[in-house]
């Protein structure tokens, strides 16, 4: 089991994708915070690029072939969230649960979590790579914590899809060009 933190800095407008562990590592960085100003470039894609190589190594799209938002790499997706609220691993829905932040809180064990901002969380069965994703939001940053079954940064990648998702679908007016 891993555990990955995505952060969005509105200051830097950047995303950091970071592997949690001594020392935490970034995975991967997006030169955007998802955060849409009106007058800003439109954004459908924008690269994940690794630090170390300056290379991308996928791809987020917004609003193409029927998802919200999609994690690509090579050419093969790896990860979306479509406009009917489901969630895909390499094209294959996966079941979900969405649990609210009320609910969440509800648990003692949970409750901790209020301070740092805590919006939803996502739990996936046995068939997705992913545990669960932890989203939270203070002003204009989003974070995630995605717990995956797999200690690789794929696995990271596949939940940056559900820890962009409430931020595009937020902003859903911003797009509504794009769908069409």
């Amino acid at each position: 089991m891993a555990q990955y933190l995505v952060r969005t800095n509105k200051d830097e407008k950047k995303t950091h994708i970071l592997r949690v562990g001594t020392p935490t590592e970034v995975a991967g960085i997006l030169y955007t915070d998802f955060n849409l100003r009106l007058g800003n470039r439109d954004i459908s894609s924008e690269d994940i690029v690794n630090p170390l190589s300056n290379k991308s190594v996928a791809r987020v799209e917004l609003y193409q072939h029927g998802n919200v938002v999609a994690v690509r790499s090579k050419r093969k997706e790896l990860s979306a969230y479509t406009q009917n609220g489901e969630y895909k691993e390499g094209g294959i829905v996966i079941p979900y649960r969405r649990i609210s932040k009320d609910v969440l809180l509800s648990r003692p064990e949970y409750k901790s979590l209020e301070e740092m901002g805590l919006t939803h969380a996502y739990f996936l069965g046995d068939r997705s790579a992913l545990s669960q994703v932890f989203c939270f939001a203070k002003d204009s940053d989003i974070s995630g914590v995605i717990h995956s079954r797999e200690p690789d940064d794929t696995s990271a990648l596949k939940g940056l899809s559900l820890v962009l998702a409430q931020r595009i679908e937020d902003q859903e007016f911003i797009f509504e060009f794009m769908k069409k």
